[in-house]
């Protein structure tokens, strides 16, 4: 290369040439790692900006708030009317593999419902899959008391007690909710626990409302769903609550008001129909 730069034909003293090429020689191996040291300062100073989450709120339409999926059983190829209607074994085990496979409403019903079953092999996958899901349940129990236990940040401990009260919460009323045969539990709650501090720290202040109309308290669950409303639930969520606690305090007024005021529980699954009832009902 220094020879083409600089050709010998010229009579020039090689020196020159010879400069040049010890300085390509020294500069070139070492460009690329001060590149690469400039583009890392570089990076360094905008690490901030690029690594920051960007966390906006998840905002949903009013009407898809408390919409809910449900498998049909209807329909002739639908999962539960294989599994309740279908006269092949195999059929049933199909169907019954999608329910453990799945996490829809009614799956604790559906493999309660099918250990009755006639088939040897529905019945202990129906076992089977009841076992991993209480197996679920308690090693969920237990992660989140030793990281309970473990943590000294009041705000995440917190919110870990709220996790832990909602979890036990679906845990006592899965039984008596989604069991082949209707079952009534009548825990034994003292109104005492619901009003008690120590107690109101640890659950969230919807729980608390919730096992308040448990005890017929609505008085109490109104405070507490106020205090919901106060934490960041939305007023559609609370609706159907107050509508039940004005209820249990026998203001049928109050449950007609508070569902007029939000007409996307028409939508809803599970509160529709008593929307439509105490919109239309006379007054």
């Amino acid at each position: 290369m220094a020879t083409w730069i600089a050709p010998r034909e010229q009579g020039q003293s090689p020196l020159p040439g010879f400069f040049l090429f010890a300085i390509l020689g020294l500069v070139l191996p070492f460009l690329g790692a001060v590149l690469s040291l400039a583009y890392a300062t570089a990076m360094r100073s905008v690490r901030h900006h690029i690594h920051a989450a960007k966390v906006e709120p998840l905002v949903l339409p009013p009407p898809a708030r408390d919409f809910r999926l449900r498998v049909t059983g209807v329909a002739p190829g639908g999962i539960m009317a294989r599994l309740e209607r279908s006269r092949d074994p195999q059929q049933r085990v199909a169907a019954l593999s999608q329910v453990v496979g799945s996490r829809f409403a009614e799956q604790y019903r559906l493999l309660r419902a099918a250990l009755r079953d006639e088939a040897e092999e529905v019945r202990l996958l129906a076992y089977a899959a009841l076992d991993q899901r209480e197996q679920e349940n308690t090693e969920l129990l237990m992660r989140l008391q030793e990281e309970l236990d473990e943590c000294r940040s009041l705000p995440l401990r917190r919110r870990l007690q709220g996790y832990l009260a909602w979890l036990r919460w679906n845990i006592e009323h899965s039984i008596s909710r989604e069991a082949a045969e209707p079952l009534v539990h009548t825990a034994p709650v003292e109104m005492a626990a619901v009003a008690d501090p120590a107690v109101a720290e640890e659950s969230p202040a919807l729980l608390r409302s919730l096992r308040s109309l448990e005890l017929a308290r609505g008085d109490l669950a109104l405070r507490y769903l106020q205090e919901a409303e106060d934490d960041g639930v939305a007023e559609s969520i609370l609706c159907p609550y107050r509508a039940a606690a004005a209820f249990e305090r026998h203001d049928l007024q109050g449950v007609r008001d508070w569902y007029r005021q939000h007409p996307e529980l028409a939508l809803s699954f599970r509160y529709g129909p008593s929307y439509a009832f105490w919109t239309q009902a006379i007054t």
